[in-house]
């Protein structure tokens, strides 16, 4: 999927989802994209930025990540402890390690 900025000839701006380059450029010559604001079919792109990827999200994933499989191990180390072993200061100890 390709999400497009598109200017209609009247100057009204929207965006709109196409499966691909190629989907667009086949639907926009046979005048089936259209302005939902004012129905023009004389659409162009218009220009935009790119999504770019920072570091910061990149780590967020990571840590997101690691954090879903310590939740999924839980259930497991949880039940095969002793009600005892399973308490607050277990756990603070056990998630330090990580």
């Amino acid at each position: 999927m390709i999400r497009y900025e598109l200017r209609c000839d009247n100057g009204d701006e929207f965006e709109a989802w196409f499966a691909s380059i190629a989907d667009y450029d086949k639907q926009a010559e046979a005048g089936l994209v259209e302005c939902p604001h004012c129905g023009s079919t004389h659409v162009s792109k218009a220009p935009m930025a790119p999504a770019v990827q920072t570091g910061r999200a990149k780590d967020a994933r990571k840590e997101r990540a690691v954090a879903m499989a310590m939740a999924a191990k839980m259930p497991k180390v949880i039940g095969s402890m002793p009600t005892a072993v399973a308490s607050p200061r277990f756990f603070s100890t056990l998630f330090s390690a990580w």
